[in-house]
C-alpha cells in the first residue's frame, strides 16, 4: 500500500518505501527499538507509539498526514467494494480508511475523503449493513456538499447510492427525493440519453 502510494508521501519517506533494500533497512531499524512488529505481509504499530508520534505533531503536520493518509488508502481501496470477491481486500483496509478519514472533515483532500468513504458505504451496502452504509453515505454527502456545492456531478452518485440504502431500509419518500435530485444532477451534467441518467430514470419509475 505504501510502495503503491508512494507518489503522496514526502521524497524521503518515498524512496525508503520503493527501494526495497532502503524498505529492509528502515524496518530493520524500526524493529530495533521494538517502534514496529513485522508480520508475514504486514506490520503493526503498538498503540502507544502511535498515540505519542501524533502527539508530537503540530497541528498543520497532523491535517498533513492526515491527508497523505487518506490519498493512499483511497488510492487501494476497491472500486467495486460492494462485491463479495473484494471483501476480504475491503476488510482488510476499513480500519485504515475509518482511522484515515477521521479527519476527512477539517481541511484534508475533499474529493479523496468523499471517494473513499463512499466506498466505505458501499462495502457496508453489499453486506447488508445498511444503517453503517447509510451513515458512511450521509458523511461523504455533507463533505462533498460543503467542497463542491450541491448540485456538483460528483454529488449525484453520493445521493443515488443514498437512495439506494433508503430504499433498502424502506424509506420510500426519503430514497425518491435522492433518485429525483441524482436525476436533476445527471441531466443537467450528461444529458438525458446518458446510462447514468437512464439508471436514475429507471430507479423512479419502479418506485412508482
Amino acid at each position: 500500500m505504501l510502495r503503491d502510494g508512494a507518489e503522496h508521501l514526502p521524497a524521503a519517506l518515498a524512496a525508503a518505501v520503493t527501494d526495497q533494500l532502503a524498505c529492509n533497512r528502515t524496518i530493520a531499524a524500526l524493529r530495533r527499538y521494538s517502534l514496529i512488529t513485522k508480520h508475514d505481509d504486514s506490520f503493526s504499530i503498538h498503540r502507544l507509539v502511535q498515540l505519542v508520534t501524533r502527539d508530537q505533531l503540530i497541528e498543520d503536520e497532523r491535517l498533513q498526514w492526515a491527508e497523505v493518509a487518506v490519498r493512499i488508502v483511497n488510492q487501494v481501496f476497491p472500486f467495486e467494494s460492494e462485491d463479495p470477491r473484494t471483501w476480504p481486500i475491503c476488510e482488510k483496509l476499513l480500519p485504515h480508511a475509518q482511522a484515515a478519514t477521521e479527519k476527512g472533515e477539517r481541511h484534508v483532500d475533499a474529493d479523496a475523503t468523499t471517494r473513499l468513504i463512499n466506498q466505505m458505504g458501499m462495502y457496508f451496502y453489499g453486506r447488508a449493513q445498511y444503517m453503517e452504509a447509510k451513515q458512511a453515505f450521509e458523511r461523504s454527502l455533507r463533505i462533498g456538499e460543503a467542497a463542491f456545492g450541491p448540485d456538483h456531478l460528483n454529488i449525484a452518485i453520493r445521493v443515488k447510492n443514498l437512495g439506494n440504502v433508503l430504499e433498502a431500509l424502506g424509506k420510500l419518500s426519503d430514497a425518491r427525493q435522492c433518485f429525483e435530485r441524482a436525476l436533476r444532477i445527471y441531466t443537467a451534467f450528461l444529458g438525458e440519453d446518458h446510462p447514468n441518467t437512464v439508471k436514475v430514470g429507471n430507479k423512479l419509475k419502479s418506485l412508482g
